[in-house]
């Protein structure tokens, strides 16, 4: 049973801050992703080999690692309070050779967006039965944040372009996220008006977009054409399902080809901060073999070559 925090006497609380040279969504995405937690949520020299999580309040998560001696750790807990991007509340339990979950904390992280474009880290753990282990945890949170700023680093855009951050928050969803060097209600038309979505939603050099059918309202429908360099054509179409201007479309999309597996809901959100706009499209697929099979196709090649059309355009258009 844990110490409720109004009870626990200072020297039993661990707080750790940290500021991060990376933008708050990102950050955000490292402690919510699987697809990032993989990469650290371990103390160093451990190697994390699973995990697990229902990013919702009252959800469960799971972590699997590997020591240096080639013992396995297992913690868990239970998602207690979400706010994105800013706020998470979760439960921490180690779990002990009987297979049962001990002793268990509360663990509080807190993010802020710095005027710098870094975000500063507040992690605030309480309920520890002993300094021991109390020390021990901050050696191994000490040492996967230290990773954490490795990993972001490795995010970081390469040679001065914004680079396209890929990742997969459940079984059957791509989360893309993209930074723009415009406001908001320019990048905004980009993604609303035809004229303007035929010259940056093409994909690779050469590819071309003869058909761009827009009926832009919640009930319409539109349609693509693509014709690429060997003259083949690839359509897709579907339904707008909501449209908040300037901040949120929803739509579904299937191709005529289905290479995707079915009709998928796609939702592409607005965020502008700073002067620039940060756009994160969610895409929800009808199983997770369809969406594994989009993983290993050239979307995310295409996608980013798209985007980087799309930068031309937005400087054009300033």
């Amino acid at each position: 049973m844990s110490i409720g925090a109004e009870q626990q006497p200072a020297e039993l609380e661990l707080v750790i801050r940290r500021i991060f040279d990376a933008e708050l969504h990102l950050v955000w995405q490292v402690w919510t992703d699987p697809s990032h937690l993989q990469k650290w949520i371990c103390p160093s020299g451990f190697v994390v080999t699973h995990v697990e999580g229902d990013l919702r309040p009252n959800g469960r998560w799971l972590t699997r690692m590997r020591s240096p001696e080639g013992a396995e750790h297992v913690c868990g807990g239970e998602y207690r309070e979400i706010e994105a991007p800013t706020r998470l509340v979760f439960t921490h339990a180690w779990r002990d050779e009987t297979g049962e979950f001990g002793h268990e904390t509360l663990v509080t992280v807190t993010l802020k967006e710095e005027k710098s474009g870094k975000t500063a880290m507040h992690f605030r753990q309480t309920g520890f039965s002993s300094l021991e282990s109390r020390d021990g945890h901050e050696d191994g949170w000490s040492g996967a944040f230290d990773t954490v700023a490795r990993h972001l680093r490795s995010l970081a855009p390469k040679g001065g372009s914004r680079s396209l951050v890929l990742a997969t928050p459940s079984d059957r969803e791509i989360t893309m996220s993209r930074t723009f060097n415009a406001p908001r209600d320019l990048v905004w038309r980009a993604y609303a008006e035809p004229e303007l979505i035929r010259q940056w939603m093409t994909g690779p050099e050469g590819h071309t977009m003869p058909i761009c059918e827009m009926d832009f309202r919640v009930g319409g429908a539109w349609r693509y054409v693509w014709r690429l360099t060997d003259g083949h054509e690839m359509g897709a179409g579907g339904l707008y399902r909501e449209i908040v201007p300037t901040e949120r479309i929803v739509h579904t999309e299937r191709f005529d080809e289905d290479w995707t597996g079915g009709e998928t809901v796609v939702t592409t959100i607005f965020e502008e901060t700073r002067g620039e706009t940060i756009v994160t499209t969610s895409i929800l697929y009808s199983s997770r073999e369809a969406r594994d099979a989009v993983l290993k196709s050239p979307m995310e090649e295409g996608l980013a070559q798209c985007f980087v059309n799309l930068d031309a355009l937005l400087e054009r258009s300033k």
